[in-house]
């Protein structure tokens, strides 16, 4: 767990503070491994040569969170800053990066030079050319697994058997679970989602549907079939991603609790993603975390409203 603005790296347990290179937790305990930044081998705390592949480094070793954590920080190998690999470039210098190795690429490479992935590649339902580590086609809306749905195992390749037990991913359009109602219980807005198999809203992190046991992910609200263990963006069983949403956690900018359901901290006012409480500014219309994509629904009935609305145009509750 990394701070965006400053860099300040923190226990993903219990959110102390940590040096670059600690591999115990002085606040809860926790041991972390010390991964080699190109091949993710563990290293030994004071290795200079990773084992593995043969990197020399030194101070650029990153300190991994838990493998539960499934955190993905990375040194961009052009100015040393921390980087989420997933992101495919480095915020501080701009540099484009390979999402497989982390290695610099530029932008009319094809493929990778370091681990040769190719860097672009066609939608397999429509045809449109999309980059490497892309998610969700933008053209079709079809979702490229990241996890395996029999095992959960993290898929090495695009449209490529599971490596843990060679089931072949399936690339199929998923739209997002859809908000139906939110109300307040105790305090909280909770988030009712219309289930994709009876329509009826129920709230995913209570359960399965209690009229069809349709099963959605409740941190992805991805809807899952009958024959899905594993959600195949998170790579975790729905009860797994319920216990994970009740983990305390604290907000990103003054470190107080949250509840884990928040828009914006109750503290200081700095805005969440609903999906991962990750800090969000106002103008973003994906988390910069998790991806998730942001849709504007109105507090009172709501309804979808458009950013630049001041007022609901299904209720007419002011803004």
């Amino acid at each position: 767990m990394v701070c965006p603005t400053c860099g300040q790296e923190f226990c993903p347990e219990c959110q102390t503070a940590l040096d670059p290179l600690e591999a115990v937790c002085p606040g809860c305990g926790a041991e972390f491994d010390l991964l080699c930044p190109r091949c993710e081998a563990v290293l030994p705390p004071d290795a200079d040569l990773c084992p593995g592949c043969g990197l020399a480094f030194g101070e650029a070793i990153v300190q991994a969170a838990p493998a539960e954590a499934g955190e993905e920080m990375r040194p961009c190998p052009t100015c040393g800053e921390p980087i989420h690999l997933t992101e495919g470039f480095c915020r501080e210098c701009g540099q484009e990066l390979c999402p497989r190795c982390g290695e610099a690429i530029a932008e009319e490479d094809d493929r990778c030079l370091h681990c040769h992935l190719a860097l672009y590649f066609d939608c397999p339902l429509c045809g449109f050319e999309l980059t490497a580590g892309t998610e969700v086609c933008p053209s079709c809306q079809a979702l490229f697994p990241r996890h395996c749905t029999a095992c959960g195992m993290a898929l090495a390749e695009d449209f490529a058997p599971c490596l843990g037990c060679g089931q072949m991913p399936e690339v199929a359009v998923r739209p997002p679970v859809s908000v139906a109602h939110i109300i307040a219980v105790q305090g909280q807005n909770v988030r009712l989602m219309s289930c994709p198999g009876c329509s009826r809203p129920f709230d995913p992190r209570a359960g399965d549907c209690p009229q069809c046991a349709a099963r959605v992910c409740p941190i992805c609200q991805l809807a899952l079939s009958a024959t899905e263990r594993y959600c195949p963006r998170c790579g975790l069983e729905p009860d797994a991603a319920r216990g994970a949403l009740q983990v305390n956690r604290s907000c990103p900018q003054c470190g107080q609790p949250l509840a884990g359901d928040e828009d914006a901290c109750a503290s200081c006012g700095q805005l969440l993603c609903p999906r991962c409480q990750g800090a969000v500014a106002e103008d973003d219309v994906r988390c910069p975390h998790c991806d998730a994509e942001f849709e504007l629904a109105c507090p009172e009935c709501g309804q979808e409203v458009g950013a630049e609305e001041i007022a609901c145009p299904h209720c007419q509750t002011v803004f």
